[in-house]
């Protein structure tokens, strides 16, 4: 079985140097020939949760050249998802009708590409809680979290041999099936969309955000995106909601979040995936969201002003 985890960024490599030794032919397809030659001369370094540092050797590629590998039966597509439209055509170069195409991206908004490739191949969409930090082809991981897929648009679409084999491979304390994968997409939308915009803004660490004087903001925002995930069929318990949100911020509680990181080194944010798409979604049911609508405007100001 041939895997390929698509994207160097934190998470590609983690799950690179989790999957490479578990695995049979395993490849990391990387956006830059530089990344691949360095992964491929020195391998994957990675510094686990408990301080414990190993080396890893993966075969990497840059994904300009991709079109000379064979197709592969497994592919995790680890890229931010302004990168998709850059990433599809060249991903539809080596699938076949079936490989299995696992999508790890944060917010809303991917879910038309799967649909796009689902006449082609198997589609998945997949959401962790995992966090991590690169800095070259070093990766840190810093937050035990949960990964988990299921089948879209074909939901509730059993398991094929190929991603059964994957399952059992990396073991269910990386990876578990959902049938519902919606009902978890949207509990980390809702996460994200306060957590992201909030530590972006402010500067500060997710911790920060269990300070008291932070939960008028908090409430706010989750507020309107439980009233458009019940607009669009999902149930998102407010008081369940709260205390996930105040989980994650204690068990991150020193992590910089994706969106301040992105601040920080001047790079294009996910805000249009994930407030600017609850505020696209409630425009779809005729209801306003001033409060994402602010959020949204406020992270491309400081967009504007940082890159």
């Amino acid at each position: 079985m041939r895997i390929a985890v698509w994207g160097g960024g934190a998470l590609g490599l983690l799950w690179s140097a989790r999957l490479a030794p578990r695995t049979g032919p395993f490849l990391l397809v990387t956006r830059t020939e530089g990344q691949a030659r360095q992964v491929n001369r020195t391998g994957i370094t990675l510094t686990t949760l408990a301080g414990d540092r190993r080396n890893i050797r993966v075969k990497a590629r840059p994904a300009g050249s991709i079109k000379e590998e064979p197709p592969f039966d497994v592919i995790l597509v680890m890229v931010k998802q302004h990168h998709l439209p850059s990433v599809i055509p060249l991903l539809k170069n080596v699938i076949h009708p079936e490989t299995q195409v696992l999508f790890f991206q944060n917010g809303w908004g991917h879910q038309q590409w799967l649909e796009q490739l689902s006449s082609c191949c198997e589609t998945y969409l997949a959401v962790t809680t995992e966090g991590a930090l690169k800095n070259g082809n070093h990766v840190r991981h810093t937050g035990k979290g949960e990964s988990w897929i299921g089948s879209y648009p074909d939901a509730g679409k059993k398991t094929s041999p190929a991603l059964k084999a994957l399952l059992e491979a990396a073991g269910k304390d990386l990876l578990q099936y959902d049938e519902d994968i919606r009902q978890r997409l949207w509990g980390k939308l809702a996460v994200n969309c306060v957590i992201n915009p909030m530590t972006a803004w402010y500067e500060i660490r997710n911790g920060a955000l269990l300070n008291p004087k932070y939960d008028a903001e908090k409430e706010e925002i989750l507020t309107e995106v439980a009233e458009v995930a019940s607009l669009e069929g999902i149930s998102l318990p407010y008081r369940q909601m709260w205390e996930q949100i105040h989980e994650v911020c204690r068990r991150t509680s020193a992590n910089l979040s994706s969106m301040l990181q992105d601040v920080k080194h001047h790079r294009p944010t996910e805000i249009d995936y994930l407030n600017g798409a609850i505020v696209r979604l409630g425009a779809k049911h005729h209801k306003k969201l001033p409060v994402n609508q602010l959020w949204t405007g406020r992270i491309r100001e400081k967009e504007k002003f940082m890159l």
